[in-house]
């Protein structure tokens, strides 16, 4: 039986994860930022920046994840909505 910190954590990470699959392909492609004269390095930054900001508000619209095979749909779903 996990504990309540244990499941919250477990929240969070799954809320981040998902946010940043969408984030990171949109970082990937946006103009100024998607350019190859950017670094990767920066590009990760502000992509885990906006990461953190967006969480908290996208999570009340994520869905609740109870199996693996919902997990993996929803990481592809994300990456394929961020492109």
């Amino acid at each position: 039986m996990e504990s309540l910190i244990e499941q919250y954590v477990t929240d969070q990470l799954l809320i981040y994860i998902l946010v940043f699959c969408r984030v990171g392909t949109v970082m990937i492609i946006m103009p100024g930022i998607g350019d190859s004269f950017v670094s990767p390095n920066v590009r990760l930054l502000f992509a885990i920046a906006f990461t953190v900001i967006v969480s908290p508000v996208a999570s009340q619209f994520l869905p609740e994840v109870t199996t693996n095979g919902q997990l993996v749909g929803l990481i592809i779903s994300e990456i394929v909505i961020g492109f």
